[in-house]
């Protein structure tokens, strides 16, 4: 059945229709992605990549001529941002700043770190500036559009921050492995930071940077948890390829909710927190799930300076705040990033100057182990770097490297005529300062001082590691012997553990270390080789055996006998009492067979000077021994300190001992605690004491040893002791914690000398109590005798 024409052309528009409502539908929707596409694209315009720009617009031109490094434009070379980036590189340092501070930010980095010589478009560093405001196109400067210098503030605000890093993620992320994010006062050791980044893996997500140290109240006012670290913004901010894509993912999310967090701008402690660097954090450790590097060794290589220090040349060169630094905030001044960049490329010389050396050593124990079979046949080139003098022997090479460091003997010391000008030392320990000058008998060892130490350690290291071809750590610090010369300079005896990195090997070094006036160090290592299992003959003149001999054989026994301490004890007893010591003794030796003790009988009364003497008598000219009393307390590590002190010919030690108070009387109204400690409630430093030593047989008897013809009590010590300094043998006189000195009751008889009887009054009343103590048991007494109102003595 044939159709109607007029149903058929109705049938026709019917589809003409629908192909019209079909491409209409088309259109619409590809609208809508050109529309949505359009957006996007313009929403990643708020920063606007530069192009060619002519010179002398707007006073840049100083800045795009071809000796501006980096900055330097040809006009022959149209060159564009794919071209610069067709290669991956290493790493984009991104600086932020604003207009106002454009000119003066690109002289700082043209003529301090990022100089051309340090970094240029064929080396694997690139640089971005991200300015605040709008301007004109100027390679390598981008633009912040409707931002402006205020948000700059304590290192960039919210959107700031956001919006580089959404720029670098978009454009950047395919041609760089690391990102350095840093502020236009942020000093940055390049070469460093190369070095650093070079041993970590891009492809892990890395947050690193200077952890911001707050403490709970602000935590809470910037909604925080405790476990929450995120990096300051000043110092600078290192992501990875793998952490800048990570968080690219979720700044939108992370944008939309910083609203409910609040203003995140607050002030402890000398610390800007910024919402930038906050908000980062945050997303990092909320979206990325890891948090800003909260390692000491972090804290190091980002330095925070508020107050200053690294202004100041002697605090930037010698303290070891800087020593590490890859980076520094704040700089302000041209000045400044100019003596932080002198101090960096010096470090970066020296550093190459001790791989050259350290090539050399081992290419001389190489040499030194090739037979002349192998070596004859070397060219004259070849036979520069091993010269063959016989079969197993070779010429060192002599290649000069500049150190500050001078390997050598001690410059000669200032010879000390009597008692009064010796200098005397302090003892440093991890636990504090023991110093006898000072009314406070031990102090914590901080601030300046433990930077001073930190600071010798790490130069005699890398003297050390470059001598002996290897790498060696401080494994652990034991002590230091210190004290200032105003004719030479600062001095230390450093005792320390050292650790081999690759094998885990450790040794036991000593070195003298002197610091003069002026830049360098003068270091001398002590061999140390068998000093340590030296004997060390204790002589103790014995007078009358009561609890003070018996508490001193207890003492003996826990911290010599049973520690296996090699050591021997030489007893000088006088009168009757001979015979009672040798029946002790003889108990201790059943105990102890290997022990070594020797009974002497001394002769007439008791005469100190006479008893040191004849025990002196009982040992050879090369043995070490250490002058003692009865009444001493000591452990092991002192015999390991009295060896390692005293050098035969060349140094004594006199150890000033911590002399405890009558406690009877301390703690007269009060209770009285279990153990006695180094306080000065409990007692003080001995220092006007010479009555302990150690020193060699061959020094005492050099020195004329004992005048025997010095009777009673007092007098035989200080005789001895400038006997000694005028035969030019060095004194180490210092505290020593662990030689103790137990009180007890001294009679003073009216037979001394009138100089003897001073001396033990003064003696006397030093060990009674601490003035403090003293002046309480006044006070008491005027409140008790009713006398409060008029002198005592009336």
């Amino acid at each position: 059945m044939m159709m109607p024409r007029g149903r058929r052309r109705g049938l026709a528009v019917d589809r003409h229709n629908m192909k019209n409502r079909a491409a209409f539908l088309v259109g619409c929707m590809a609208g809508c992605l050109l529309s949505s596409a359009f957006y996007i694209w313009w929403s990643g315009r708020l920063m606007m990549t530069s192009e060619r720009y002519p010179v002398g617009t707007n006073g840049i031109s100083s800045y795009l001529q071809p000796s501006a490094g980096f900055f330097s434009h040809s006009a022959d070379r149209a060159w564009t941002l794919a071209s610069e980036l067709r290669n991956k590189k290493r790493l984009l340092v991104v600086v932020l700043t604003g207009r106002s501070r454009l000119n003066d930010t690109l002289t700082t980095l043209r003529e301090t770190w990022a100089s051309p010589s340090l970094g240029s478009y064929d080396s694997g560093v690139d640089y971005a500036i991200f300015v605040a405001g709008e301007g004109p196109s100027i390679p390598r400067v981008y633009w912040l559009r409707h931002m402006h210098d205020y948000n700059l503030k304590n290192g960039g605000n919210l959107r700031q921050v956001f919006n580089v890093l959404r720029y670098l993620r978009s454009s950047y992320v395919r041609h760089y492995h690391w990102f350095l994010l840093a502020s236009e006062n942020t000093y940055v050791a390049l070469k460093d930071v190369e070095e650093m980044l070079g041993r970590l893996d891009p492809s892990k997500p890395v947050y690193m940077g200077r952890f911001a140290s707050t403490d709970r109240d602000v935590m809470a006012r910037l909604h925080l948890l405790p476990t929450e670290y995120f990096c300051e913004w000043g110092p600078g901010i290192v992501l990875s390829n793998a952490a800048l894509v990570s968080v690219a993912e979720h700044l939108d999310s992370c944008k939309q909710h910083a609203g409910m967090f609040g203003s995140s701008t607050n002030t402890s402690h000398g610390l800007k927190l910024g919402r930038g660097d906050v908000e980062l954090g945050r997303c990092f450790s909320r979206r990325v799930g890891i948090q800003c590097t909260s390692s000491h060794e972090a804290q190091s290589y980002f330095v925070s300076d508020p107050d200053g220090y690294s202004r100041s040349p002697e605090r930037l060169w010698y303290s070891s705040q800087f020593q590490n630094l890859l980076t520094l905030y704040p700089v302000t001044e041209f000045q400044h990033m100019l003596a932080l960049h002198q101090f960096v490329q010096t470090r970066s010389l020296q550093s190459q100057a001790q791989r050259l050396a350290l090539t050399q050593n081992l290419s001389n124990q190489i040499c030194k182990q090739v037979t002349s079979e192998f070596a004859a046949p070397l060219t004259e080139p070849d036979a520069r770097y091993c010269r063959m003098r016989s079969s197993n022997n070779c010429t060192p090479l002599s290649t000069p490297v500049e150190s500050d460091v001078v390997l050598d003997e001690m410059p000669p010391i200032f010879k000390a005529m009597n008692r009064y000008e010796v200098v005397a030392w302090s003892y440093m320990t991890p636990r504090g300062v023991y110093q006898s000058t000072t009314i406070v008998p031990v102090y914590a060892a901080g601030g300046e001082l433990r930077e001073e130490i930190n600071f010798i350690l790490n130069k005699v290291i890398s003297t050390v590691n470059l001598r002996e071809a290897t790498e060696w750590i401080v494994w652990r610090f034991i002590s230091c012997h210190l004290r200032y010369s105003g004719t030479r300079g600062r001095e230390y005896v450093l005792d320390v553990i050292l650790e081999e990195k690759r094998e885990r090997r450790r040794k036991r070094r000593r070195w003298r270390v002197l610091r003069p006036h002026g830049p360098g160090l003068v270091l001398h290592e002590d061999s140390g080789e068998g000093v340590l299992t030296k004997t060390v003959n204790i002589i103790v003149p014995i007078s009358r055996v009561g609890s003070r001999f018996n508490e001193f054989l207890l003492n003996y026994e826990r911290q010599v006998l049973l520690e296996n301490q090699n050591a021997a004890l030489i007893l000088v007893v006088f009168g009757s009492e001979v015979e009672s010591v040798n029946h002790t003794i003889t108990l201790y030796q059943a105990r102890h067979p290997d022990a070594d003790f020797t009974v002497v009988t001394g002769e007439g009364s008791f005469t100190r000077s006479v008893g040191l003497d004849t025990g002196m008598s009982h040992i050879e000219d090369s043995e070490l021994a250490f002058i003692c009393d009865v009444d001493m307390t000591f452990d092991a590590s002192f015999l390991d300190r009295c060896r390692l002190n005293t050098v035969q010919g060349s140094r004594v030690y006199y150890p000033e001992f911590f002399k405890y108070y009558d406690m009877d009387y301390v703690y007269r109204f009060k209770r009285r605690p279990a153990e006695l400690g180094i306080k000065r409630e409990h007692g003080h430093w001995a220092s006007y004491s010479y009555g302990m030593a150690c020193m060699y047989k061959s020094d005492y008897l050099a020195s004329g040893g004992f005048d025997t013809g010095i009777t009673g009590w007092g007098g035989e010590d200080v005789d001895l002791f400038e006997r000694v300094l005028k035969t030019g043998i060095e004194v180490l006189k210092a505290p020593d914690p662990s030689l103790r000195h137990r009180y007890h009751e001294k009679t003073c008889s009216l037979s001394l000398s009138r100089e003897q009887f001073i001396n033990c009054i003064s003696s006397r009343n030093e060990g009674l109590a601490d003035r403090m103590q003293l002046a309480e048991y006044v006070y008491y007494l005027e409140d008790k005798c009713g006398i409060k109102d008029r002198p005592l003595w009336s």
